[in-house]
């Protein structure tokens, strides 16, 4: 059973742990909020437009955090517009 509990003495190990539980504990949350709004698509969605984002930017040669940040930021806030001012869903909106 020492095998078991030797990864604990190291600090990286119990920083890494911690990190691991709090992460979890977090995007658990999170996870019920979006779904229970009805943007299960969200990630998948956002992640497709901020890849956009980030090619954009390194064409440019502008700075790829920014362009990819912002092109994201753009997308969130066009998918919120397009979900309030229409009839459809937000998963819906997020698809379009």
């Amino acid at each position: 059973m020492q095998w078991l509990v030797e990864p604990f003495q190291y600090e990286f190990f119990r920083t890494g742990i911690a990190v691991a539980m709090l992460a979890g504990a977090l995007c658990g949350l999170l996870g019920v909020y979006i779904v229970l709004r009805g943007m299960s698509y969200i990630g998948h969605g956002l992640s497709h437009a901020i890849f956009g984002g980030a090619v954009v930017s390194f064409v440019m040669q502008w700075n790829f955090y920014l362009g990819a940040g912002l092109w994201g930021f753009l997308t969130a806030v066009l998918i919120n517009q397009t979900a309030r001012r229409t009839r459809i869903g937000a998963d819906a909106a997020i698809g379009v």
